[in-house]
């Protein structure tokens, strides 16, 4: 869950003991990515880390932000695959901080939407 989230229920009475993911949906049956919930080693969260992986290393930085690491790549992950899915709205959500004073206070202008998309990746120089 994004730090910025905030659960709308107990997980208790969101995540079934049997469900193997609940994925996160908007009102338009699109994936979301502030919160994830699965047993370990899920082939569809590997899949989602090896196309983020990808992305990075292949510095795919055309694809913006939510091309790159975020929603855009969860969702070319899960695909057609049948997943538990809840809408947003009665799970979790999410911008509960909005005040990005206190989210970056140790970079101003420090949120992603502020940066160049060219500097979103530090450069093969920087890199460690």
């Amino acid at each position: 869950m994004d730090i910025d989230a905030h659960l709308v229920w107990p997980l208790e009475r969101i995540i079934d003991a049997e469900d193997d993911e609940v994925f996160l949906i908007n009102k338009k049956d699109y994936y979301t990515n502030f919160f994830i919930a699965s047993k370990k080693g899920h082939p569809l969260l590997k899949k989602a880390l090896e196309l983020i992986t990808q992305n990075i290393e292949q510095r795919r930085l055309d694809l913006g932000i939510y091309g790159m690491t975020g929603p855009l790549a969860l969702n070319k992950a899960i695909g057609d695959s049948e997943v538990k899915k809840g809408l947003y709205k009665y799970t979790c959500v999410q911008g509960s901080f909005t005040n990005e004073y206190f989210q970056y206070m140790d970079k101003p202008r420090g949120k992603w939407t502020h940066v160049k998309q060219e500097d979103l990746l530090k450069k093969e120089k920087d890199a460690i």
